[in-house]
């Protein structure tokens, strides 16, 4: 080799220019959609055993943590976006439904003094997030398995 730098250089600028797998950024945001239901499904288990005066604080950390995961899912679905998805749309959608569903249910158990109406609302909770979630998770199955070899710039 007469110039081994530069093949050391370009060998090194390759290998850094490497492109991630949609499919990839699809097992991320399955990942986080795992961590969503287990945050559902503990957060269901805790308000079960909290007291009156702990509910709105609870619940609070509750939306939070939900809200953090979902600002994560939206990343996933932007960098899937931008490996030309044209289903982020509607995943976008669906993330929207969620928040609002979790923010409904943070209002709802705000103005809910009852005990009995507290776990109604928990349940109820708990079983929309899970037909929501079942549904984002076959349609990013549905993509996984179209998504072939597609790449994506990072």
């Amino acid at each position: 080799m007469k110039h081994p730098w530069r093949t050391l250089g370009l060998l090194a600028l390759v290998a850094s220019c490497t492109p991630e797998m949609m499919s990839d950024t699809l097992g991320q945001y399955d990942q986080h959609m795992g961590t969503v239901q287990s945050e559902v499904t503990s957060h269901a288990s805790l308000m079960s055993s909290a007291a009156a005066a702990e509910i709105s604080a609870v619940e609070d950390a509750h939306l939070a943590r939900m809200l953090g995961h979902m600002s994560a899912m939206r990343g996933d679905v932007r960098q899937m976006m931008s490996c030309g998805s044209t289903d982020g749309a509607n995943m976008m959608g669906a993330m929207d439904n969620l928040e609002r569903e979790c923010r409904a249910h943070r209002s709802a158990l705000a103005a809910v003094t009852e005990p009995a109406a507290m776990r109604a609302e928990e349940a109820r909770h708990e079983q929309a997030m899970r037909g929501m979630m079942d549904a984002m998770r076959s349609h990013s199955g549905s993509m996984m398995s179209s998504s072939g070899g597609m790449c994506c710039g990072r």
